[in-house]
């Protein structure tokens, strides 16, 4: 049964993961990062643009926070200063964190149940991005050395 501690614990797991991919992702200089790669979002730059965009809208969704500023065919370039990407990613697992420590004090049974499975679903489907992308990483890395 998915509860809010699991949740909870999806939502730690993630930010664990995004720490994780960007640390990896900060072995490489900016160059490296923004090199085509030719992935559906180019640039490892590029598509960590895109995931958080994805949880922007999202959280816009089911929180009501500003929506991102640019759009879908956009995203890739949303941020293009390496930091400032990497604080907002920041910001992101934390808003995510604190949204689900808000909702799960505030919701009725029957809401947290559809709520576990919304926010479960999505944070699944990140993780599974983020795995992608740490081999990506990894693989870049390797033939680096």
């Amino acid at each position: 049964m998915i509860d809010t501690q699991y949740l909870k614990t999806m939502a730690r797991y993630n930010r664990w993961q995004n720490e994780n991919l960007y640390s990896a992702a900060d072995q490489l200089d900016d160059d490296a990062r923004r090199l085509d790669r030719g992935a559906f979002f180019g640039s490892i730059h590029g598509t960590l643009c895109h995931i958080l965009w994805a949880d922007q809208i999202w959280m816009h969704r089911f929180s009501g926070s500003p929506k991102p500023l640019k759009s879908n065919a956009d995203s890739h370039h949303m941020i293009e200063d390496w930091q400032a990407l990497k604080q907002a990613r920041t910001a992101m697992d934390q808003m995510i964190q604190e949204c689900l420590n808000i909702y799960t004090e505030k919701v009725s049974k029957l809401d947290m149940d559809l709520l576990c499975n919304v926010f479960l679903a999505f944070i699944i489907i990140f993780q599974l991005m983020i795995k992608v992308m740490l081999l990506c990483l990894a693989k870049i890395i390797l033939k680096l050395w």
